[in-house]
């Protein structure tokens, strides 16, 4: 165990070991109730919204915004980011790569050495990337099986949202539209004008049920003098 731990804290391990810790922590301090695990992206209670993802969806840790665009979307795709909520999908990967850095410097980096260790990077990304995809799969189809149960009796389209994601264009986006109940997440997508930003209101004008996304318009209150 020891030598386990000093294999773990060493610098070559390091980054990956306090990401892992990083993220035990946050989920610790969530089931324990000292963090509010909604940030914007999803909502810790019993809420699943329109496309599987459920309460869980959360990163308050700000590790980053999920945003697609080209190559980082379509590894987004790939890893069913928007399907699953992030924060399993970072903590998944977080676990690949911690346990791949550990083997991969531990067989064939005996000396420690900085350089070794980064070239070992690249086949323990890929690796990684590939088994998050692989592992993820389960938590999509839970998802996916929950959205059946929810309520879906109140009406999204005509209702004002708020961006929760660093922006919404016309590759990737989430918005909040708050319910009597818990606040449902959407992946929005805008299809005429400038991204909206995250906290920008958006106006829910159509659902597109080929690909489970909403479009919206950037939301412009009139104000009403009495």
């Amino acid at each position: 165990m020891l030598e386990l731990w000093q294999h773990a804290i060493s610098p070559i391990n390091l980054p990956f070991t306090i990401l892992l810790g990083a993220v035990g922590l946050y989920w610790t301090l969530g089931v324990l109730g000292f963090l509010d695990l909604d940030d914007g992206h999803g909502h810790a209670d019993a809420h699943v919204d329109l496309h599987g993802q459920v309460s869980g969806d959360a990163d308050s840790l700000e590790i980053g915004d999920v945003h697609h665009s080209g190559l980082s979307g379509s590894l987004m795709h790939f890893l069913h980011m928007g399907e699953v909520p992030f924060m399993v999908v970072a903590s998944i990967l977080s676990l690949f790569l911690w346990v791949g850095s550990m083997l991969t410097n531990y067989h064939f980096n005996e000396g420690g050495l900085l350089t070794k260790a980064v070239i070992l990077l690249i086949p323990v990304s890929l690796v990684g990337i590939v088994a998050t995809h692989f592992a993820a799969l389960p938590f999509r189809k839970i998802y996916q099986m929950l959205e059946k149960d929810y309520d879906l009796h109140a009406p999204i389209v005509g209702s004002v949202a708020t961006v929760v994601s660093g922006e919404v264009s016309d590759k990737f986006g989430q918005v909040v539209v708050e319910s009597k109940g818990a606040p449902i997440t959407l992946n929005a997508r805008i299809q005429k004008g400038e991204p909206l930003r995250k906290g920008d209101k958006a106006l829910v004008v159509e659902e597109n049920k080929e690909n489970r996304t909403f479009n919206v318009v950037k939301y412009e209150q009139t104000e009403i003098e009495d």
